[in-house]
């Protein structure tokens, strides 16, 4: 938990949830930090993060997500982004390794989805981790829209890593 967590561990944590597929939930407040650990699972269902986005739902004043290390599908990200369209306090969306899996038609649809409850929250971005998702150049087509809105206007860091862009992506 201390790796997760940076060193925040001597702060109260309010709790750890599983939800239906074994996912594990790490709230903090000290930080405004959501961070679902990373546990190598296929999320593919509204009910998979039931649990996830009732967590979302809850965190008042939620600043950054970890959603790394598990696979997302488009239906399991429109869940999450509808209850993200209520956090427009978020600045830091670290979303590495979040499609492990999944076809690189699938990723555009699941980005699309997280991206447009950002820009509808009207939250401003100083951090965003898309590292390790290998999507390719068309999963450009779903954070395009959000790079280029005022969502990403005051970003700080931005990860690309690993994501099999090539010429394609960078057009």
């Amino acid at each position: 938990l201390e790796s997760v967590l940076g060193g925040l561990n001597q702060f109260p944590i309010s709790c750890n949830i599983q939800t239906h597929c074994d996912v594990t939930c790490t709230k903090t407040r000290m930080d405004g930090e959501l961070v679902v650990l990373a546990e190598n699972r296929l999320i593919n269902t509204k009910e998979d993060v039931a649990d996830i986005v009732e967590q979302i739902n809850q965190f008042e004043n939620l600043v950054a997500l970890k959603l790394s290390g598990n696979s997302y599908s488009e239906k399991a990200a429109e869940a999450i982004g509808i209850a993200l369209t209520k956090h427009n306090l978020l600045q830091r969306a670290l979303w590495s390794d979040m499609f492990v899996s999944r076809l690189k038609t699938q990723i555009p649809q699941a980005l699309t989805c997280l991206s447009n409850s950002l820009i509808t929250s009207g939250a401003h971005l100083v951090e965003l981790d898309l590292s390790d998702n290998a999507f390719g150049p068309t999963g450009i087509e779903g954070i395009e829209t959000l790079l280029t809105s005022q969502v990403c206007y005051s970003i700080q860091i931005l990860k690309f890593n690993n994501n099999g862009l090539g010429i394609g992506g960078g057009k």
